[in-house]
Order: C-alpha cells, then sequence, then structure tokens
C-alpha cells in the first residue's frame, strides 16, 4: 500500500494517510500531496495519487501533532525515517520534489508529460502516445512507426507502439499546432526527450536500451512481428559471467537444476521454443542444520496475515513474525542476521491434536469436512484405532484422505477391539464414521510431532524476522499467537550459510552438496520429489537425507556423479557413495562413503563418456578417466593426459562431450586453445589434438580466444558449439561459432574448413556479403572446389578473385585461415633386447595414406625445421597414397610432418616410413 506520513519531531507525534488497497503490480506513477495545513488534522491535508487517480485512503490524525518538521534529514522516500524499521521492498525511479501543493491538473500533467513514449514534435506543438500498461521488468523487443495522415491536427493516429511484436494499448495525444515532424539530424532522440527551444534533454528512459535500429520506410504488423522472432530469445539469470564457469547443472526433460555456491539454486524450466523461466528451487522440508539443543532457547510464529489459521495450524501461506526469546528470560537467543532472508526455519511441536474420539459421520459414508473438530486428525507414523466391543449388526470404518484427493475407505470394523499401523505418507487424514451411536471408539496418532516449516522474507532485529509458512506450523487452536518451542533449527543453506556448489541426479533423487558452511556434505531430497527436503524422525526409507564426508579431514566436495554408486570428487580425494551393498538404494539408515583414490578433484563438472568418468585433478594439470570394477566395487582412475604431459599446462575452463560420429571430449584453456581428446577403449585409441583458431603461420599464433563449449544433439552428427573472443575491427567481440559437419557430402565445393565461416550457395557470383563480423579480417575462399586468392572484408564483403582474376562462383566458403599440422611421435618400433630411443635414424621414404583430401604438405623435422615437400593430394571419397617422398637426414626422433593450410579437408589415414637404425657398437 502507499502511505505518506508527517512527523512532529518536538511531540514525537505522526500523522499521515494509507491507501485501502495495495498497489498494482508493476510501475506506478505516484505522487503525495500536502497542503501545509498543521495541527490535529494535518493529515487531512494530504491526497495520494495513483496513475493520476486519487486513491482512497485512510486518514490517521494525532492530537499532539502541531507541525511538520524543517530539515532536510527528516525527508524520507521508501523508508520511515524515524527509524529505517519500514522499507518499500521495491524500487524508486524519477523522483521529484516540489516546493509547491501540486493540484489535481498540476498531477494529470505530470502523468501525461509523455515519458516512456513515441514523441513526434514541431514547431508549433507535440503529439504522442503512450501505452495503456507498464512493461513487466525485464528485456523487451520494441518498436514505433509512424505514417503521417492527411490531417497533421491528428498526427498522432498515425503512431504505433508494439512491444514484444504485438500492438501495444494506446493513449493518443494530439495537438491542434502541429504540422510536420521536423527533419533535422538533432530531432531524432531514443531514450530521451528535449522540447523545441530547450538546451539539454530533459526526460530520460533510466533504463538499458540494446541494437537500435532505424528504418527510412513504415513496418507493417507483419515486419515488425517478423524482426521479433528474428530475435535470439533470452531470460536473465541472476549469474553474472564469471560465474557462469563455476555452475554445475543436471538435467531431468525440460527442467534444468543449477548449482552455484553464491546463489539459491536454480531451477531453469523449459515451456516453449520462446518460453523458459528461471527461479530459485522451491525447497519444502529443509534441508536444516542440527536442531537446537538448549531447552531455555524458545522460537515461535506468530500470525499477521496471509491465509487464516485452521484450527490447530497456520497453513501454507500464513504470514507473521518468527521471533526468539529465552525461557529464563535471558537475551542471549539471538538466531537471526540479514543474511538469512531467503532462508528456511524449521519449528517443531508436540502435536496436542493427537487422539479424537469424535466420528466424521454417523452414516458410515464418505466425511466431507477435514478438521480436528469434525474427527479428522492429521497422521504420518504409528497409530491406533481402539472401539468398546461392537455389536455384530453395527460397523465402524476408518477412512484415509492423502493430500488434496478423495476420502478413502481404509478398513471397517465389526466387534474388532484394536487396530494399528503406520502411515510413512505426508500431509494425510484419517478420521472415523459409524453406522450407529452406540459404537463408541478413539483413534491415537502416537507421539506426534508437527514439522513447521517457514521461509524468512525480511529482516527485523536479531530476535525477530518476518516469515511465510512452507510447511503447516501448529497453533493453539484458539488466536494467532505464536506457540514457542525449543525444538527448532535454522536453514542449512542461505547467504549466511552458503549454497551448495554441485548437484546431480542419483537413484531417483535429487543430490546437492558443499556449502561454505558445510563444504563436506551431501544433502539429498526424497525419492521422487526432487524439491522435498524432508526427513522425518521416523527415518523412512523414501526420506530425504544429509550426509558428511567423515574422513579424518574437512575435504570440500567439488563434484558428483551417478554410476552404479556415485562418485563423489572432493579437494582432496575421491569417494565412492551408496548403500552397503551396491545392489541396494541408499536410504537414511544405509549409507556408505568409501576413499576410493587421493588424486584430489578440480571443481570443473566431470563428464561421462563411454565406460568412464573424466574429472581434471586439482588445479587442472590432469584429466582423469575414473573406472568402475564391478568385480573389486572399486573405482581406479587412469591418467589420460600421460602420453601428452603438457597438454594442460595453461589450465582448463570447460569440458563438453560429442559421442557421435566419435568419441571426443572437448576442453577449453584459459589461453584460448581448444584442446580435443578423441577416446574409443574398444579400439585402443586415445589421442589428443589442439585447435588454435586464426592460426595461418608456421609459428603457433593465437588469433582468437575460445572461451566455452558446448554439445548439443544433432540429427546427423553432435553438434559443438563454441563462444569465441576475438578482435575484430579493433574491436572485441564475442561470437557463438558451430562446428561443421564431419561428413559434408560427396561434393567437395561443400566441404567448410575455415573459422567463423559464412557459405553462399546460389548463382555465380563474384561478392559475397554478410561478413560484417569478419571485418577488416584477411579470409581464405574456398570456392567450386577450388581455393582462391584470400581477401579483405572491406564493408561487409569481399570480391573473389583467382590469381588475381575476378572469378565468380556459385558454391562459396569463406572464413578465417587456419594451419592443420600433424608430427608423429618418436619414431619407435620393438626390438628384441635392444631399444630404438637415443639412436640415430634416417627416414629415406615416407607414403601418405589419406581420403577425401586436397594439396597438403610432408616432410620430417630436422633440429626444429621442418623440410616439407607438397604431397598433391588429389580429393576422392576413397583411400589414396601420395607418391613415395624422399627427404635424407640423420637424427634421434625422426618426426615425419603433415601439414595443411588452405581452407581445404584433409584426412591423414597413416603414415608408411621406411628408414634405417645407426648400427649398435
Amino acid at each position: 500500500k502507499l502511505s505518506m506520513q508527517l512527523r512532529d519531531q518536538s511531540t514525537a507525534a505522526v500523522v499521515g494517510v494509507t491507501s485501502d488497497a495495495a498497489l498494482a503490480l508493476g510501475w506506478n506513477h505516484l505522487v503525495g500531496t500536502y497542503d501545509s495545513t498543521g495541527g490535529t488534522t494535518a493529515a487531512n491535508g494530504i491526497t495520494l495519487y495513483e496513475n493520476n487517480i486519487k486513491v482512497a485512503q485512510t486518514t490517521s490524525n494525532n492530537g499532539s501533532y502541531v507541525a511538520m518538521e524543517n530539515t532536510a534529514a527528516d525527508v524520507g522516500l521508501g523508508s520511515w525515517a524515524d527509524d529505517n524499521s519500514l522499507f518499500l521492498g521495491d524500487k524508486l525511479d524519477n523522483v521529484i520534489l516540489f516546493d509547491i501543493e501540486l493540484s489535481t491538473a498540476n498531477v494529470s500533467a505530470l502523468y501525461n508529460s509523455g515519458e516512456g513514449t513515441e514523441n513526434l514534435g514541431s514547431a508549433g506543438g507535440e503529439v504522442f502516445a503512450i501505452t495503456n500498461a507498464a512493461m513487466t521488468e525485464g528485456w523487451h523487443f520494441v518498436a514505433a512507426t509512424y505514417s503521417a495522415p492527411a490531417d497533421s491536427t491528428l498526427a498522432g493516429n498515425g503512431i504505433i507502439l508494439y512491444i514484444d511484436g504485438a500492438v501495444a494499448s494506446t493513449t493518443i495525444t494530439n495537438d491542434s499546432g502541429y504540422v510536420a515532424m521536423q527533419n533535422g539530424a538533432e530531432e531524432l532522440r531514443i531514450g530521451s526527450q528535449r522540447n523545441t527551444g530547450d538546451s539539454a534533454n530533459e526526460k530520460f528512459f533510466e533504463d538499458g536500451i540494446d541494437e537500435v535500429s532505424i528504418f527510412s520506410d513504415v513496418l507493417t504488423a507483419t515486419e515488425v512481428a517478423s524482426l521479433y522472432l528474428a530475435i535470439p530469445y533470452s531470460i536473465t539469470s541472476p549469474f553474472t559471467s564469471a560465474e557462469a564457469f563455476e555452475i554445475h547443472v543436471t538435467q531431468s526433460a525440460d527442467v534444468m537444476y543449477i548449482a552455484h555456491e553464491d546463489h539459491h539454486p536454480q531451477k531453469l524450466s523449459r515451456f516453449g521454443d520462446n518460453n523458459w523461466t528461471i527461479e530459485n528451487v522451491p525447497f519444502t522440508g529443509g534441508p536444516f542444520l542440527e536442531e537446537n539443543f538448549t531447552a531455555d532457547s524458545l522460537i515461535g510464529f506468530a500470525r499477521v496475515g496471509g491465509v487464516a489459521r485452521d484450527e490447530y495450524y497456520f497453513p501454507t501461506g500464513s504470514t507473521g513474525t518468527l521471533s526468539a526469546s529465552d525461557l529464563d528470560s535471558g537475551n542471549d537467543n539471538q538466531p537471526f542476521n540479514s543474511n538469512m532472508v531467503g532462508a528456511l526455519w524449521l519449528i517443531k511441536h508436540t502435536r496436542p491434536d493427537n487422539k479424537t474420539e469424535t466420528f466424521a459421520k454417523d452414516t458410515n459414508i464418505s466425511p466431507t469436512l477435514e478438521t480436528f473438530a469434525s474427527g479428522a486428525i492429521k497422521t504420518k507414523g504409528d497409530y491406533t484405532v481402539t472401539f468398546e466391543p461392537i455389536a455384530t449388526s453395527h460397523e465402524a470404518r476408518l477412512w484415509r484422505k492423502e493430500g488434496n484427493g478423495e476420502w478413502q475407505e481404509f478398513r471397517s470394523f465389526r466387534g474388532a477391539v484394536a487396530f494399528s499401523a503406520t502411515e510413512d505418507e505426508d500431509d494425510v487424514l484419517y478420521a472415523m464414521t459409524r453406522n450407529n451411536t452406540a459404537v463408541k471408539g478413539t483413534f491415537t496418532a502416537k507421539d506426534q510431532v508437527n514439522r513447521g516449516v517457514v521461509k524468512i522474507t525480511a529482516f527485523t532485529s536479531s530476535t525477530e524476522v518476518s516469515a511465510t509458512v512452507v510447511d503447516d506450523v501448529l497453533s493453539d487452536n484458539s488466536t494467532d499467537s505464536a506457540v514457542t518451542t525449543p525444538l527448532w533449527a535454522e536453514g542449512a543453506w542461505s547467504d549466511y550459510r552458503g549454497f551448495p556448489r554441485t548437484v546431480t541426479f542419483f537413484e531417483d533423487r535429487l543430490w546437492w552438496a558443499s556449502s561454505t558452511n558445510n563444504p563436506d556434505t551431501l544433502w539429498s531430497s526424497k525419492s521422487r520429489l526432487y524439491e522435498n527436503m524432508e526427513f522425518s524422525d521416523l527415518g523412512l526409507a523414501d526420506d530425504a537425507l544429509i550426509f558428511p564426508l567423515n574422513d579424518n579431514e574437512v575435504s570440500q566436495i567439488q563434484w558428483m556423479q551417478a554410476r552404479q554408486v556415485m562418485a563423489v570428487g572432493a579437494a582432496n580425494k575421491e569417494y565412492r557413495f551408496g548403500a552397503a551393498n551396491i545392489d541396494d538404494p541408499v536410504t537414511p539408515s544405509d549409507r556408505k562413503s568409501t576413499p576410493q583414490t587421493s588424486f584430489g578433484s578440480d571443481d570443473i563438472q566431470p563428464v561421462i563418456l563411454n565406460d568412464a568418468i573424466f574429472f581434471f585433478q586439482r588445479q587442472g594439470r590432469k584429466l582423469r578417466a575414473m573406472k568402475f570394477d564391478a568385480i573389486t566395487e572399486n573405482f581406479a582412475a587412469d591418467d589420460a593426459t600421460l602420453l601428452a604431459y603438457t597438454i594442460l599446462e595453461s589450465p582448463p575452463t570447460c569440458m563438453a562431450v560429442q559421442r557421435v560420429p566419435d568419441s571426443i571430449i572437448w576442453i577449453t584453456r584459459e589461453d584460448g586453445v581448444l584442446l580435443s581428446f578423441t577416446y574409443e577403449p574398444d579400439e585402443e585409441v586415445a589421442g589428443w589434438s589442439r585447435h588454435i583458431t586464426k592460426n595461418a603461420t608456421s609459428t603457433e599464433n593465437i588469433g582468437g580466444h575460445y572461451e566455452s563449449v558446448a554439445v548439443i544433439h544433432g540429427s546427423a552428427e553432435d553438434e559443438v558449439w563454441l563462444s569465441v573472443r576475438r578482435i575484430i575491427d579493433s574491436s572485441t567481440v564475442r561470437h557463438v561459432e558451430r562446428m561443421e559437419l564431419r561428413n559434408w557430402g560427396t561434393d567437395i565445393e561443400d566441404a567448410s574448413f575455415v573459422d567463423s565461416g559464412v557459405t553462399y550457395d546460389s548463382t555465380a557470383t563474384n561478392t559475397v556479403t554478410g561478413l560484417g563480423h569478419l571485418e577488416g579480417e584477411l579470409v581464405a575462399v574456398f570456392a567450386d572446389g577450388v581455393v582462391f586468392d584470400s581477401a579483405t572484408v572491406t564493408a561487409a564483403s569481399i570480391t573473389t578473385t583467382l590469381s588475381a582474376v575476378t572469378t565468380t562462383a556459385s558454391t562459396i566458403q569463406v572464413g578465417l585461415p587456419y594451419t592443420m599440422k600433424v608430427r608423429t611421435m618418436r619414431l619407435s618400433i620393438p626390438q628384441e633386447g635392444n631399444t630404438m630411443q637415443g639412436r640415430i635414424k634416417r627416414i629415406h621414404e615416407t607414403t601418405l595414406r589419406y581420403i577425401r583430401s586436397i594439396n597438403g604438405t610432408i616432410g620430417q623435422e630436422y633440429g626444429g625445421r621442418e623440410y616439407l615437400q607438397n604431397a598433391s593430394a588429389t580429393y576422392s571419397n576413397d583411400s589414396q597414397d601420395t607418391t613415395r617422398i624422399t627427404k635424407g637426414g640423420f637424427t634421434e626422433d625422426a618426426y615425419t610432418i603433415v601439414i595443411s593450410d588452405e581452407p581445404v579437408p584433409f584426412t591423414v589415414l597413416s603414415t608408411i616410413i621406411s628408414f634405417e637404425i645407426e648400427e649398435i657398437r
């Protein structure tokens, strides 16, 4: 609600008014005026306006009030200046203070002043259109078109405003003095307004504006909608760009759960291609820290508003205050601080309503009421039903109702004396009925403890906070006052305690791990209920659970990955987690962690490829392949970088898995180099490659930074997507690029082997446009299956030339060049009783076997220099061999080199080498 208050500091008296209705959601134009009349009826001089309309208001005067204070310190906007105890829980913008009382006409003029509108001004007048509804928070696609009508005095009718591709409802203001829109460069403004004759902009749009386009003709509604649909869809997340590399994710269908140690766990949901949401995961039931163990420390929830009390319970949606007190009237129980806003809090009570002798019906039909007074009792755990002897002609029935479901007959009684059972589910009601009033009985829920949960919404003091009920809190069945209890626990996650840094699914539970306060702890949801973190005192098999890795040292959990058991990577060790018997499910009473290896894990989320979990060792210098042995029931973690020990000399930043057409792990490094690790264990293949973008020289020159990589399923192959940072036309830019498919078909002109490339495929031309993203860059050109001359992008286009002659082509690949280089390992073959290592060798003949390749060079490396010859490969879909290439030279290493520095395909199948070895003397 809107409130305006006046304070007389001298007399400590306050007067004011408050709107009778709450403000509408979204941005509102608010005005409060005061006619400066003091005295005991001063509040009568206050008037409130909401969106140009006087609001119904309640006035509060004070017989002690004399006059408003007249110092700057006593003016407060958005908070109560007296002690700052009350705050506006949202935003204020465009605040103006006037030293006169505004009239209704003044307020109307302010409201209709044109801020946030499209304005057309001339020397004679101004017309404008303003949307009738405020835009919701977040980014929007906004368009404005103008088509001048014949009557200039109705020029405003020619304005159409669009929001997110649709025509917006607007109010038009015309001006009889308007003649025509001004035609000077200074007269077009976006995001600000300057009236004729003014020397400065007087109104501003005080939020963000991006990607502005101006058209020289009037767009139709269809064209505006088409522009809107062409814009990449995006939503705002709570994470910064730096934090994006620290998040861990796990997914179930169209829902992704996201973990980051500095943010409440997030839930990303997809409802359609252009309909996504991201929100705090709405956890219920927990998790919590250890319960309070001090009988003197009490907590109580008192209802103030929201959903009304329901007999013995404050139900979900009730709002009020959560207060801390001491049984001995001391003041040492001060559990709250301002960083706990958003945290859950557990409030447990021993229930007084665990027994009833009331029968819901005397007709043995389904109960209709659901209150304790009508005999319905909420039950979880053990319960008993006892009856006095029942005549065989009489019958009693026990009914059960789960959640919002229907009442179901659970059991009938004729002559029975007692019955007992255990209820495992949450939110279950039981009730008794009878067919004769002579039937007497009692339903008793044994040792019932009610687990209430509230969410802190605002901080008042170390002993009081505002809260909303998440799970029913016990009341006294008569008032909204608090029922205090020493049985309480603080939420495990908050801005104060930190949030989990990693997340995964395992055995149909959602698992979180490692907060700042509990770096070595695992938390799971209930089975099948991924956002319910409740654990009961009964220790039911499907309860949520909390498990710390107690192992002689606190080792921060970095990641979790599910296999037959769950692998857990911590800063100092790797663990196996599961039930004692790996064939059994994890339960609160059957869970066990066992140390496996002590390499220590990095915090990059691991991936699964074929039979192994791949994770980075601490500091990221090694990639390890963790495999589970079903015989020993343990994990082993082999070094995947054993034969490429310098490949991670620059630490990794991101990792993704491609499975089709080959099994490849893609890794980005801090220095911008992209790595690929091909892993086909059935073929005993494990090989590394480096990918350096815009590397078109004989030396490794990093011309761009691969910052992140992701893989998504494609129709023919898995698609590899990359975020690449480049310097283009003296500006730092980022491109999202997708690798071309490995199989481009049978036509060589369709092969694209350039970076950040563009393909033209149409009628023959010598001009390729649409290259603005490579402005000023020297690009490689491959046209109609032939390598053309390189060209420099000018005005977003190039002219294609072949041997310096302008030449047309119909299929053209254009992009940044790079150099492909293969260097074999040191030449070595098995020899009985001897080794070739360290001995002088001479390669005197090499044959290169290749497929679907063009041109290329091959040779040897001696003393750090390369001696190359043209391979002269010709394109074919069948494998071919080069002619025998000879190049003498003596060396201990005997490296063979293959290079392709043109925008063409080149696939090496094998090298066939003839060589001689220095004799042992």
